[in-house]
C-alpha cells in the first residue's frame, strides 16, 4: 500500500489557503488582471478534434505564479521558494504530464511539494496519479480524504 500524507481541510479552509498563497506566493501582491490575447486569425473547425498532447495554454500571473487551461481544466501553480504548490491536477495523464512540464520549465525544475485538490470531478483532478508517488503533500477537504485515500490505494482513480 502507499502511504502519502493527507491533509484535512474544513470547507471555508480550502478557498483561504488557496487565496493566502496566491498572495504571498505573489510576493503580496494581488495579480493583476491578464490583458486579453489578440483575436486569433482562423477559428477552428467545429468537426476539428483538439491534440490532446497540444491542447494548453499557460499565462504567468506574478512573479512564482501562473495559471494554465490543460485539456477542460484549469490549473495553477506557484514557486514557494523550496518548492512548488500546484492546485489542480488536470483531467487526464495526458493533461498532467502536460501540466508537470510546464511547471519543470516555468520554475526551472523544482519539485512539486502540495498539491490542492479544491474538488473532485475527474476533469479537473484525474491527473493526480500522474504526481505521485512523488512526496507531496495533498489536501484535500476533510469530507473528501478517505475517498481520495481509498481511490489512490485501491488503484480507482
Amino acid at each position: 500500500m502507499t502511504r502519502f500524507p493527507l491533509r484535512y481541510l474544513g470547507a471555508r479552509s480550502s478557498s483561504a489557503i488557496v487565496s493566502a498563497v496566491l498572495f504571498f506566493g505573489g510576493q503580496g501582491t494581488w495579480a493583476q488582471p491578464a490583458q486579453p490575447a489578440p483575436p486569433a486569425a482562423k477559428a477552428p473547425k467545429p468537426d476539428a478534434k483538439p491534440d490532446p498532447s497540444t491542447d494548453f495554454e499557460i499565462a504567468q500571473i506574478t512573479k512564482g505564479s501562473w495559471v494554465g487551461r490543460f485539456g477542460h481544466s484549469n490549473c495553477s501553480w506557484i514557486d514557494m521558494g523550496d518548492g512548488v504548490l500546484v492546485i489542480d491536477t488536470g483531467g487526464s495523464v495526458v493533461d498532467a504530464t502536460n501540466l508537470s512540464a510546464q511547471i519543470r520549465t516555468t520554475t526551472k525544475g523544482k519539485s512539486v511539494k502540495w498539491i490542492v485538490l479544491t474538488h473532485l470531478h475527474a476533469d479537473s483532478n484525474s491527473g493526480l496519479k500522474a504526481f505521485l508517488p512523488s512526496g507531496a503533500t495533498v489536501f484535500v477537504n476533510a469530507r473528501l480524504a478517505d475517498s481520495v485515500a481509498r481511490s489512490l490505494a485501491t488503484n480507482e482513480g
